[in-house]
């Protein structure tokens, strides 16, 4: 009897929910789905069902009625009534929220529990609507239509393996390194490289990288030595590789370098004084001239007709004999032998010596205003400043860069510039004016002191006011060096003082004595020009 009781208290309930009833509470999902659930079945087992008796069987079965097209249960009309009091309008079924509400990837699609991994037969498949179910065995990962879906490694073709984190699908591994650090070999003379892109190591050497002595090149002027993984090299002293090492300053030399050692040949026809060009010809002028020799005798007329025929050289006179010229000197004060017998130091004129003429024009544009040539004793009028020191400011024969001579700041008469007296001295030039535009100075320095700037200093002035303002110096424009020794033309700025009257001054300082300073020249200049816009 309580069987029967169940099943028709069960048999009541189905038809007072009705089957469309039951799917939608078959569609709630989790404890809300579950309750409403009791409820109905609890409001069911709650109600008692009248069993009819057997003669009323059919009455039973006429109750309920099937529809054909849907298959749906229909309540009788007093069913229903019973069916309304337990569902009212409160108790009406909410539908579930949208699973997919964040909207999917495009290479997902929306299911019952949210995105999904598409179904796909090309990659197209996975970057728009997604293949009719069924219709592909392929799943789609990062935008691509992939051959297998997995759970675990096993499931993939070797080699490749599960992706766990998304999606479920197999890929293959990158292989080999992926940064520098696992391509290390233990050796400190490469580099350890690792391409990203292949997954493969390499190790190329690195430059200038040394284990020994013998891994470092030979240098014939160079001891080598390896130390800290770095070949180091220390110069030999006298030694060379080039012809470059070998200047002696020496115009008139050809220094070259021969098995490590320099050598010097004197240069055919070089001079560095008139002397040297001696023809031992008396009727020929004999001059030097940017270290070459000139002779005045080279473009003279040999034979002739009358006197006027040999007067083609104006430092000779000519005179015509039997056909042919004779010469003798000129007594002309207009015969020169080079541009330098011209200079007249007349401002913003040009000064030239044209076939054995002075030749004197109006320069245009940039030209020179003030020289001093310092070929004499006078200096040009510059006052020399010397302490008890034998070594001082002077007009020196042993090296110039045109003309007779040169400053100097030395012991006169001696290759040395300082005795064991620590000494000092200047010298400053007359008052010049200087351009109103556009200023410059131009002047030759032969520096062969002491390199370094703790035991010399020396350098170039100018002074206006009482003030020196250092327009070049040793220490700040050589870096403490020295200019070779030979002559190194300098060039300063003296725009800052356009229009004034100013002065120069050279100066040199010893600040320390040096017993290896004895056969040095000391520090020389010559040919200063101030220049500017002419006329």
């Amino acid at each position: 009897m309580n069987s029967y009781v169940a099943f028709a208290a069960q048999t009541s309930c189905r038809l007072r929910l009705g089957l469309p009833g039951l799917r939608g509470l078959a569609g709630l999902r989790g404890v809300a789905g579950l309750a409403l659930c009791l409820l109905f079945f609890a409001s069911c087992a709650l109600k008692p069902v009248d069993m009819p008796d057997a003669g009323d069987d059919l009455q039973a079965a006429d109750a309920v009625n099937t529809t054909p097209d849907t298959g749906t249960a229909e309540l009788a009309p007093t069913e229903v009534a019973d069916n309304a009091e337990v569902l009212s309008a409160d108790d009406a079924i909410v539908s579930p929220p949208d699973p997919c509400s964040d909207g999917c990837k495009p290479w997902q699609s929306c299911g019952a529990d949210g995105c999904i991994i598409k179904v796909c037969s090309a990659d197209a498949d996975c970057n728009a609507a997604p293949a009719a179910a069924g219709d592909a065995a392929h799943y789609c990962f990062h935008g691509k239509c992939q051959l297998y879906q997995c759970a675990a490694d096993a499931d993939c073709p070797k080699g490749q393996k599960c992706n766990q984190f998304n999606g479920y699908v197999c890929f293959q591994p990158q292989t080999g390194c992926t940064w520098d650090g696992q391509c290390q070999d233990g050796d400190t003379c490469t580099n350890d490289v690792c391409d990203v892109t292949t997954g493969n190591c390499s190790h190329p050497p690195a430059l200038g990288c040394c284990k020994q002595d013998s891994d470092c090149k030979k240098s014939g002027c160079s001891e080598v030595a390896c130390q800290n993984a770095t070949c180091q090299y220390t110069s030999k002293p006298g030694c060379c590789t080039a012809a470059s090492d070998c200047d002696d300053g020496n115009p008139c030399t050809t220094d070259t370098c021969n098995a490590g050692s320099c050598s010097a040949v004197a240069k055919a026809g070089c001079c560095q004084a008139d002397g040297a060009c001696d023809d031992g010809d008396d009727l020929s002028f004999d001059k030097c001239w940017k270290n070459s020799c000139i002779h005045t005798w080279d473009g003279t007329v040999a034979s002739c007709s009358a006197a006027s025929d040999c007067s083609s050289n104006a430092c000779l006179q000519g005179a015509c004999s039997a056909g042919k010229c004779t010469y003798t000197k000129s007594a002309s004060g207009a015969c020169c032998q080079s541009d330098a017998g011209c200079l007249k130091n007349v401002s913003c004129q040009v000064d030239s010596c044209t076939a054995g003429v002075c030749v004197a024009k109006a320069a245009s544009g940039p030209g020179v205003h003030t020289w001093f040539h310092l070929d004499t004793a006078a200096l040009d009028g510059w006052v020399v400043v010397k302490d008890k020191s034998p070594a001082y400011f002077h007009m020196s024969t042993q090296t110039a860069v045109a003309g007779g001579g040169a400053l100097r700041y030395g012991v006169p008469g001696q290759v040395s510039y300082e005795s064991s007296l620590v000494g000092k001295g200047s010298a400053t030039s007359p008052a010049f004016a200087v351009p109103k535009s556009s200023a410059s100075l131009s002047f030759w320095a032969y520096l062969d002191v002491e390199p370094g700037t703790a035991v010399q200093a020396a350098g170039v002035d100018v002074v206006l006011g009482g003030t020196n303002t250092t327009l070049w110096s040793k220490n700040k424009d050589l870096g403490g060096g020295v200019t070779g020794p030979k002559w190194v033309q300098v060039v300063v700025d003296l725009t800052p003082w356009a229009g004034q009257s100013v002065q120069l001054r050279a100066w040199f300082d010893t600040l320390v004595w040096d017993s290896s300073n004895k056969n040095k020249l000391g520090y020389i200049l010559d040919e200063f020009q101030v220049s500017g816009p002419c006329p």
